[in-house]
């Protein structure tokens, strides 16, 4: 397992030698072992949306070529305390509400923890949020017993914590209209991003290994954002251990939770907060 976190930690970029490296974009391949396919093995969905399949794309765009907003780190430089790259994936939905990358990176890491004082509140203060964040960071659920049923409630809470942000994010920006039709800047940039990823969805292939679910895909070179505007955050930039709490839990969440194999799985089989609660009382009588 522990060969497992390590690979799924790390991307390998291979430069692609198809007929797309003469276009204007050369592409990238990667290829990554999927969290929780310990998880997903044991409960395959029966498909993936099309709609799963480009968002991933376009996070992982957003956290591996080119963000907007902030300097990605390396994984090296992520060791030396530099927020993870999987952080940025919320940078898009920002663009044009003038914002500073500070007040962003604030505002992200702010919905997070007080998406995790609700939980612990909900749980009555009884360690359910150290035991989340420790799911999250070793990417595997327990199979067996009364503490199978509280991973895959975990599971569950996190994919509710990234549906509640994002629909949140959708909204955050300014509208304008051109014509008859409402828009935002940052629903241009992120069209934008669309129209260059999108057409990668039929490079994605899966192949279940002793080690789990291995994913390879391309992305486009596409660089839109200037160098010198990115900022590069550490951890020591959060001045409360609830916001570091917080800004670590949205990495983890988009990270490990972002696959489309994993989030196919979890709409599949998904329970109501309150359906999840009562099954795991009933168990652990």
């Amino acid at each position: 397992m522990d060969e497992l976190e390590n690979k799924t930690d790390a991307v390998d970029y291979v430069p692609d030698t198809t007929s797309e490296k003469s276009s204007a974009y050369p592409s990238i391949e990667f290829q990554r072992v999927i969290p929780f396919s310990d998880y997903v093995s044991l409960n395959p969905p029966s498909s993936i949306g099309p709609s799963y399949l480009t968002a991933d794309l376009a996070a992982a765009f957003t956290t591996t070529i080119d963000n907007p907003v902030f300097k990605l780190p390396t994984i090296q430089q992520e060791r030396d305390g530099a927020i993870p790259a999987a952080f940025a994936m919320y940078a898009p939905y920002y663009v044009g509400t003038g914002l500073t990358p500070e007040q962003i990176a604030n505002d992200v890491a702010g919905q997070a923890a007080a998406f995790l004082k609700s939980l612990d509140a909900a749980h009555g203060y009884d360690g359910y949020v150290g035991r989340m964040l420790s799911v999250l960071r070793g990417g595997h659920v327990t199979h067996h017993g009364l503490q199978a049923i509280e991973d895959r409630n975990i599971l569950y809470d996190v994919n509710d914590f990234l549906a509640a942000i994002t629909n949140r994010l959708h909204h955050i920006a300014r509208l304008s209209v051109t014509g008859d039709a409402p828009h935002s800047e940052a629903e241009l940039y992120r069209a934008g991003t669309h129209e260059r990823v999108d057409p990668y969805a039929s490079t994605v292939v899966y192949a279940l290994t002793p080690k789990g679910y291995d994913r390879t895909f391309k992305l486009p070179q596409f660089i839109r954002s200037d160098p010198t505007q990115l900022v590069a955050l550490g951890w020591d930039f959060f001045d409360t251990k609830a916001l570091r709490r917080g800004a670590e839990f949205a990495a983890l969440a988009a990270g490990k939770l972002g696959d489309p194999l994993v989030r196919s799985v979890l709409a599949e089989q998904y329970l109501p907060a309150h359906m999840r609660s009562r099954e795991y009382l009933q168990a652990s009588r």
